[in-house]
């Protein structure tokens, strides 16, 4: 391997841990990653966690959900919990 190709990987292997903590440097009531699937009727819609690779379902408005059905990459969710403790998404940012 020339010098150039280990110093590539070095730096993606240094790297690639910022990706990972997105999620916990987002802040409190935060979440980010991407859109897998949108309920229209329902008004929910899931994200794959940048951090921990689950879903993570959200409630949200119309208003939201028709934003989110063109939207392809990550989004960041701002977030609050319900009195059961089911998220509801406030605010998304592409």
């Amino acid at each position: 391997m020339n010098r150039v190709s280990l110093l590539l990987l070095a730096a993606t292997l240094a790297l690639a841990p910022l990706y990972t903590w997105a999620c916990s440097s987002a802040g409190d009531s935060k979440h980010i990653g991407l859109v897998t699937s949108i309920d229209q009727k329902a008004k929910k819609f899931t994200i794959k966690d940048a951090e921990t690779q689950g879903p993570i379902t959200f409630t949200t408005t119309d208003e939201i959900i028709n934003s989110l059905k063109n939207h392809k990459g990550r989004v960041l969710v701002n977030y609050e919990k319900d009195g059961e403790g089911a998220l509801k998404a406030t605010g998304v940012t592409f």
